[in-house]
């Protein structure tokens, strides 16, 4: 499966444009002729026929798989049979597909098979042994390369579908971390898989082949950049690539980055042009409602890591009623633009575990529902952390006070009562930001450099109970 954008089609099916590379054929024949071992006759050229019949409607019908369940989550797909088999490119639609929605994706097109492969089989029953000799390799083919080979597409290695549902998998583990680790397994499973080959299956060198085009993705794919910021571009006039240049930008950054960034308020200034760009002259230009609802998330992306989270309002209103914007965009729009109730809502939808415990846990404080933030926090010391940063940053001091004392009852730690006593005499309780400090001191807090230097703590340090609690410190 790919993202590029949708190439001339030759015929569609179900909806979906279809392009046949004439290079399929050619693979397909040399497949159907290798190993005949006979002279040519009008029997070997109709198993040559059968063959590349099956393959042809096999692999369409697994890609078909990919594209029903990419339609399902807005999106156009394409479909391309090539030299190498298929691919099922997502086309135009939602601009960053989560990874719960990549792993259906990716085990769709296996399950379609399965699914034919299982139906032929039983045919095959029905029919009994009396068949003539041509249906009966057209059965037999279509049970082989549809169970076969579906279960060997499953093999956990980057490019093939088993791949990408482990690169999902493990971006749900690791909030969107995912990638590295496949491409280690990819490695580590391509060479043990081709080593096996090479020892008990002689001359099988097509599967070889394959798991050395795999070895060296997943090796590129680790000495690759990481890069979380965004890089200078090239201004295409094309708005489907001004859009992917765009996303590619975006992708560097993982979900929980891009959260917190959007909460603390932070402002790129290197994403505004992107922004202007998406919104005022690449959506304007889109052939189809999905092309401009992809421009248009992107483009209130860009706005929020901006610091223009109105814009950004304005272009998700742009995509609707055609479109909606992802849950983690539409949950950080609403909350950069003040309305937690439309945050929490959102944010429910969301797949990343600790993107949307940050966002649910903020919208709960704003609201006022501690017991529900820390719900939403559960056993996640560092997204009540942050929370309590934003809140703080926000002015909100009663709220970060409340919200500190309640972490460091339920984690201990000794920051969080040193947060709680900042928060308090920010709030103008000098007195109970005394103790808070003293319960800090109490949980390990010794860091005296910064408690000296700390504006917040200016009018605890005023206090004639801090002298003592300073020379416990030492």
């Amino acid at each position: 499966m790919s993202e590029t954008d949708a190439p001339r089609a030759h015929f569609g099916l179900f909806g979906f444009p279809v392009r046949i590379h004439p290079f399929f054929w050619v693979v397909s024949l040399l497949f159907g002729l290798s190993g005949l071992g006979e002279t040519w006759s009008a029997e070997v050229g109709i198993r040559v026929a059968i063959w590349v019949s099956v393959l042809f409607v096999s692999i369409l019908w697994h890609e078909l798989g990919h594209a029903f369940a990419m339609r399902r989550y807005g999106y156009a797909p394409f479909i391309v049979l090539h030299g190498m088999g298929g691919a099922t490119s997502w086309g135009k639609g939602p601009a960053r597909p989560s990874a719960t929605t990549r792993i259906v994706v990716s085990l769709a097109g296996p399950i379609f098979g399965f699914l034919l492969g299982g139906l032929v089989f039983g045919i095959q029953r029905v029919l009994g042994p009396g068949q003539h000799w041509a249906v009966k390799q057209l059965l037999e083919m279509m049970v082989a390369v549809n169970v076969f080979w579906g279960a060997c597409n499953l093999v956990p290695m980057l490019p093939w579908d088993g791949g990408h549902a482990l690169h999902g998998l493990l971006d749900l583990v690791t909030n969107g971390k995912g990638l590295k680790p496949t491409a280690i397994i990819t490695i580590v499973t391509g060479v043990g898989l081709a080593a096996l080959l090479y020892l008990f299956v002689p001359g099988f060198w097509w599967p070889i082949f394959l798991c050395g085009i795999s070895v060296m993705l997943g090796v590129q794919t680790l000495r690759a950049p990481p890069g979380a910021k965004p890089k200078a571009v090239t201004r295409s006039a094309d708005p489907m690539q001004a859009i992917v240049e765009v996303r590619a930008m975006l992708e560097r950054s993982t979900p929980l980055a891009l959260t917190q960034a959007v909460l603390f308020r932070a402002a790129a200034p290197e994403w505004k042009p992107e922004a202007t760009r998406l919104f005022e002259q690449v959506a304007p230009k889109c052939g189809s409602p999905s092309q401009r609802a992809m421009a248009l998330e992107l483009a209130a992306w860009a706005y929020l890591l901006g610091g223009d989270p109105r814009s950004a309002q304005a272009a998700v209103t742009g995509m609707r009623p055609t479109h909606d914007p992802s849950p983690i965009l539409a949950a950080l729009v609403a909350a950069r633009n003040d309305r937690p109730r439309d945050a929490l809502a959102a944010a429910r939808e969301m797949d990343e575990v600790e993107a949307r415990r940050r966002i649910e846990g903020w919208a709960h404080v704003t609201l006022g529902a501690m017991d529900d933030a820390l719900d939403a926090i559960a056993d996640d010391r560092d997204a009540g952390a942050f929370i309590d940063s934003i809140v703080f940053t926000a002015g909100a001091f009663d709220a970060a006070a409340e919200l500190g004392e309640r972490l460091f009852e339920r984690f201990g730690h000794a920051e969080d009562a040193y947060n709680a006593a900042c928060s308090h005499a920010r709030g103008g309780r000098a007195s109970d930001g005394l103790a808070w400090l003293a319960r800090a001191v109490d949980a390990g807090y010794d860091d005296v450099a910064h408690l000296e230097a700390d504006d917040d703590l200016a009018a605890v340090r005023e206090l004639e109970g801090y002298a003592p609690l300073r020379a416990r410190l030492g």
